[in-house]
């Protein structure tokens, strides 16, 4: 479902009836909003969504939300752990991503991640349906929209 319309004209209402709704469903919704940033950070429309795919429910211990985030990917995705590193960079709870991992190529790097983003979504879906809502996506990155 794409919501489009004039700024003021209940888009955000909407979806938050629909997030509601699904709710009341049974189902689990993931929200974010495209924010516009002086530099934008790549995939930052998603960075909500996989905070809460992967457990991590605070910002207040980087070191602590690292730990979690590879422990739950582990148990998540265990054939895709090596990402670990990639969302722990991406998330700001790590400073430097493992050596293996920088020398990566864009596009190889680019496959980890939407393997492990629809490998998280696909297990979120086994407990409950899933609804992504996306808002202001005219803001976003080209990695955002490209996953």
């Amino acid at each position: 479902m794409l919501v489009s319309g004039a700024p003021g004209a209940g888009k955000s209402a909407l979806i938050e009836e629909v997030r509601r709704a699904w709710a009341e469903a049974g189902g689990v919704s993931y929200a974010t909003v495209g924010l516009p940033q002086p530099i934008p950070a790549p995939y930052q429309i998603w960075y909500p969504i996989w905070r809460a795919l992967l457990g991590l429910r605070t910002y207040d211990d980087p070191f602590r939300d690292g730990a979690r985030l590879a422990a739950n990917l582990q148990t998540r995705l265990p054939h895709l752990s090596r990402t670990a590193a990639i969302f722990q960079n991406l998330l700001g709870v790590q400073q430097q991503e493992a050596a293996s991992l920088e020398m990566l190529e864009a596009p190889t790097r680019q496959k980890l991640i939407l393997d492990a983003t629809v490998g998280l979504l696909e297990y979120a879906a086994q407990r409950a349906p899933v609804l992504l809502t996306f808002e202001s996506l005219q803001t976003v990155d080209s990695a955002s929209r490209a996953l």
